[in-house]
């Protein structure tokens, strides 16, 4: 487990809303995992510029969102969290990585009454979908691993028939060009975004 972490503080803007992110400092990060061989990456640690241009998104489509139960799959430090529950009814901020969801709570950012942190594997919370009336899915930079495409398209596909709107951010990867075709049979709406030198992929499906 990472030690009491020093952080940096960012400020961004999304629709005329302010929000403060701590972000962990990268050189402690890396020198803990360097100590710790057999440890797997944080990678839930930085904030990665497909979580930046989700923000973007949901900031100039705020009328998706409004109302809606949310939930953001892979959050990691949980900005297009906080960003959505400025409209949103309820936000279920999670991620699979026990120690990303043990540091949410000190973000400032994520302390909003209708958000709700929690670890959860992506594809094991199908059933909570409809427990929970979920209506919106988000997800940024999710599909990383070629291994678990065909897996990670099946759930898109399922929640689609369960109603549920899904957004997911991602960055251009060659490794992923296959699944991104895939998606696009998917849907005709699927913006583009220029964040940090990365050009990242929106796909809204609904």
């Amino acid at each position: 487990m990472l030690p009491n972490l020093p952080t940096s503080e960012l400020s961004f803007r999304f629709a005329d809303q302010s929000y403060s992110l701590a972000v962990p400092v990268a050189d402690f990060v890396k020198q803990w995992h360097l100590q710790q061989p057999n440890a797997a990456f944080p990678y839930w640690a930085k904030l990665w510029p497909s979580a930046i241009a989700l923000c973007q998104y949901i900031g100039s489509h705020t009328p998706i969102f409004t109302n809606k139960k949310v939930i953001e799959l892979g959050a990691g430090l949980g900005l297009p969290s906080a960003v959505v529950a400025t409209y949103a009814q309820q936000v279920f901020c999670t991620d699979i990585d026990a120690q990303a969801v043990a540091f949410m709570p000190q973000q400032p950012c994520l302390n909003q009454p209708n958000i709700v942190c929690k670890e959860l594997d992506i594809f094991e919370f199908s059933g909570e979908v409809q427990q929970q009336k979920i209506d919106e899915i988000i997800c940024a930079d999710v599909n990383y691993t070629p291994a678990l495409f065909t897996q990670l398209l099946s759930k898109i596909q399922y929640w689609q028939s369960l109603g549920c709107g899904i957004t997911i951010a991602s960055p251009q990867r060659l490794l992923a060009n296959d699944f991104a075709q895939q998606l696009n049979l998917l849907t005709t709406i699927h913006p583009t975004y220029y964040v940090q030198q990365e050009t990242i992929r929106i796909w809204r499906i609904q």
